[in-house]
């Protein structure tokens, strides 16, 4: 009876739902948060860029996040050249944390989600974050922006530095570097800001068709040359047409001429019509003879009398 029993335990243990935990065997080769309070939504923006190392490829990872934060914004795969896809994945609730369990194809990752975690008293606002280390990191950095209007930016533990970037936004930059597995990673910041703006609504304007270095000229032979070519063919296939068109045109109107031997006739025509007599040629030289000689006058020749 107790052996039925063991055998019942362990088949009801095996169909609940066992927290897929990221295994810690996986090393991320590095990670980076980046935190965005008031972006663009009234809440926490947090974002992940994880690169994983080749052994991680296709093998079953989770991601914790806040179950506060309901489902990601975003999580998606990429080969590291900026462009993502979008990475299916198993959602899995355990109080106050969510799993997030996925197999990657490729080794760059991108984790995005909001939540409401940050606090308010007057113009003091307020909030925290934590890494919960369910993997081991060879490199971590941390990024903190500051929000549009906000002063006073402070941000404890550690030492921070801050720069501006092409958008005009300030961040604020940690170099964690190696964390290890099962080790959490807790930053506190305080700020001050006396507006409910978002940051998104003040971004500088980006220059419309700006161009990288070096791509102009790529662009302007890559678009040139294929209506070059084509018109270089086009135009010699039309003057082959033309050509083919006068040359037969010639053909049919201008047959090629014969030369013949030009010989001097034995006899004139007929006579005409006004009664004039026969006129008498010399079958030798050609020259014509008056109707009473018998003899040609240039070369002496007989005349024929017929």
């Amino acid at each position: 009876m107790r052996k039925w029993a063991l055998i019942l335990i362990l088949i009801i243990l095996c169909l609940l739902p066992i927290p897929a935990v990221g295994q810690s065997e996986v090393i991320f080769t590095s990670v980076k948060v980046d935190i965005r309070p008031e972006y663009d939504r009234d809440s926490l923006l947090v974002m992940y860029d994880i690169e994983l190392p080749q052994s991680a490829l296709g093998s079953q990872l989770s991601l914790r996040i806040p179950t506060s934060a309901g489902a990601p914004f975003a999580l998606a795969y990429g080969p590291g050249d900026g462009s993502l896809f979008d990475q299916q994945y198993e959602p899995q609730v355990t109080g106050e944390w969510t799993y997030i369990n996925f197999s990657p194809p490729m080794a760059f990752l991108r984790l995005e989600y909001y939540v409401p975690a940050l606090q308010r008293d007057g113009d003091a606002r307020s909030f925290s974050y934590v890494w919960p280390g369910d993997n081991a990191v060879d490199a971590m950095t941390i990024l903190v922006m500051q929000p549009y209007g906000a002063s006073e930016m402070q941000i404890t533990p550690g030492q921070w530095e801050s720069r501006v970037d092409n958008n005009g936004l300030t961040f604020f930059g940690s170099e964690i570097g190696q964390v290890p597995a099962g080790e959490e990673i807790q930053i506190k910041v305080n700020y001050q800001k006396s507006v409910n703006d978002l940051t998104t609504e003040h971004l500088l304007p980006q220059p419309s068709g700006t161009i990288p270095d070096g791509a102009g000229a790529n662009f302007e032979w890559g678009q040139i040359i294929p209506w070059v070519l084509g018109v270089l063919g086009a135009v010699m296939l039309g003057g082959g047409l033309l050509w083919y068109w006068q040359t037969g045109r010639q053909g049919q109107t201008s047959p090629r001429r014969q030369h013949r031997p030009r010989t001097a006739p034995l006899v004139s025509e007929t006579p005409g019509t006004n009664g004039e007599a026969q006129a008498i040629y010399c079958h030798q030289c050609g020259n014509r003879a008056s109707a009473s000689d018998q003899f040609c006058r240039s070369c002496g020749t007989r005349l024929r009398s017929e």
